[in-house]
């Protein structure tokens, strides 16, 4: 019995020896760390905050996570990871980072969108990845802006996105700083009606060069310089050329329909000159209903440079814009919802595409969320005349 009883004493003193990330084995069940491996399943078990893979993690999938319900900040996997299947069921994710980025991900695997974008070797799968999907994508984890220059026309609102987790969506204060004040101003945002929105933005004012920098409230700075061209289509084409630089032909053709997209106020008034308020005929800049006939809304001046048009202007952008980018791309009119339509095909890669960039439509999205459509789609909800 007293031998027994020191046996028994004898290990519980072993186990206890162990550090807490020690891997031990019971009854197949293994710790290392946070992580618990279980009927052939990796299980996290931690608590919120960043959280950095095993080595022994090979492939990801759902149930990695699948009983954790907390807060992810960074995500940190490594080169040992092989294959990710899946991971979408976090409650949040601020950032993935990859150390090597040679993973695979089927191009229809899901992966939650982190806030803060995704680090990645250039060039790598997991690069290549986020690119195909529209999600940011750096190389480093440093503060850093989309383009190191924005080319914009005078009239343009400043628009440069954030990377990387200690600036883009930034909980703290951001001061700002102009290099020449002549170029860019901070001025009021005044919507359609004349009114002010209670907001201000940074906008360009005279043709020139100047910089923008962004001071966080830990002191670090990053910048990027802004090209500020006078307001005519052929300069509305080099800045697509400009940003587009390096893109892929899926890359040139989601940014194009995006710009428009977001970029664009359609014309109500030039689409509807009768069943509209003279407070709104007033609010597109028409003087009576006999106006709207004379209208540059349907070209892609309007769409480009006044960026105030109707989807006749806008495809017709989006078709000069393409081209300008090196994507072959026509024009098509057609009908939406019983009336008549403007939309546009691009060829990506060989194959030829449906885009709408008036309608940010959720249709069957065969060039990335909301902007490329397939046949049966499109053509179920934009026949052809």
């Amino acid at each position: 019995m007293k031998r027994l009883f020191a046996i028994i004493l004898s290990l519980i003193l072993l186990v206890s020896a162990f550090p807490a990330d020690t891997v031990y084995a019971d009854n197949e069940r293994r710790w290392v760390g946070d992580f618990l491996y279980t009927a052939d399943q990796w299980y996290y078990k931690g608590g919120d905050g960043d959280v950095t893979l095993i080595p022994d993690i090979e492939v990801i999938d759902n149930r990695l996570f699948g009983e954790f319900r907390g807060n992810v900040g960074t995500l940190y996997i490594p080169g040992t990871v092989k294959k990710i299947v899946a991971l979408a069921n976090l409650r949040s994710l601020k950032q993935i980072v990859f150390e090597t980025g040679d993973v695979e991900i089927d191009k229809f695997t899901v992966i939650m969108k982190p806030e803060n974008g995704i680090v990645a070797p250039e060039g790598s799968k997991a690069w290549q990845w986020a690119k195909d999907k529209g999600y940011y994508v750096t190389s480093g984890t440093e503060p850093c802006f989309e383009k190191d220059t924005l080319y914009v026309l005078k009239g343009d609102q400043l628009n440069s996105t954030f990377f990387n987790t200690k600036v883009m969506n930034y909980d703290g204060n951001v001061s700002w700083s102009v290099g020449d004040k002549n170029i860019v101003k901070n001025k009021k945002i005044i919507d359609l009606m004349g009114r002010y929105t209670g907001k201000k933005a940074y906008k360009a004012v005279k043709t020139g060069t100047t910089t923008m920098t962004a001071t966080l409230e830990d002191g670090h700075t990053v910048s990027y310089n802004v090209v500020v061209l006078d307001k005519t289509v052929d300069n509305r084409l080099l800045c697509f050329q400009k940003m587009c630089e390096g893109m892929s032909e899926k890359e040139k053709a989601k940014y194009l329909a995006k710009w428009l997209y977001n970029n664009i106020n359609y014309d109500e008034a030039a689409a509807h000159p009768y069943q509209i308020g003279d407070d709104v005929l007033r609010a597109y800049g028409y003087k009576s209903r006999k106006d709207c006939k004379m209208i540059k809304a349907a070209t892609a001046y309007g769409a480009l440079v006044k960026r105030q048009a109707i989807c006749d202007g806008i495809s017709s952008g989006y078709f000069l814009a393409a081209n300008a980018v090196g994507l072959d791309c026509i024009k098509i009119t057609g009908s939406l919802v019983g009336e008549g339509h403007a939309w546009n095909m691009v060829c990506i890669d060989g194959y030829w595409y449906y885009v709408d960039a008036t309608n940010e439509s959720t249709v069957s999205a065969s060039i990335g969320d909301h902007y490329g459509f397939d046949r049966e789609s499109i053509e179920r909800t934009h026949p052809t005349i």
